[in-house]
């Protein structure tokens, strides 16, 4: 089970009200060009982490980004470690 909380639709949040709280916040589309991924596969690791994130526009919370971050880089160690 995920640690994150809450579920962040561009729709239905404001990203200002959540910055002035102290949120850190980044929309899918922005964490993939951030970690050079695509959409598509920042969607399908939020699906392996149960991230409840459905497109582009949805937000990931400091929560998310962690995970996404600590998996993205154990994977990519991963990859290393098959490349010696």
């Amino acid at each position: 089970m995920s640690c994150h909380k809450t579920f962040y639709n561009k729709q239905e949040y404001s990203l200002e009200k959540y910055k002035k709280e102290g949120v850190i916040m980044m929309s899918v589309l922005e964490y993939a060009q951030d970690v050079n991924k695509t959409v598509n596969e920042i969607l399908n690791l939020c699906k392996r982490l149960n991230i409840p994130s459905l497109s582009e526009d949805d937000y990931l919370d400091e929560d998310a980004i962690t995970e996404l971050d600590n998996l993205i880089v154990r994977e990519d160690e991963m990859d290393l470690e098959y490349e010696e």
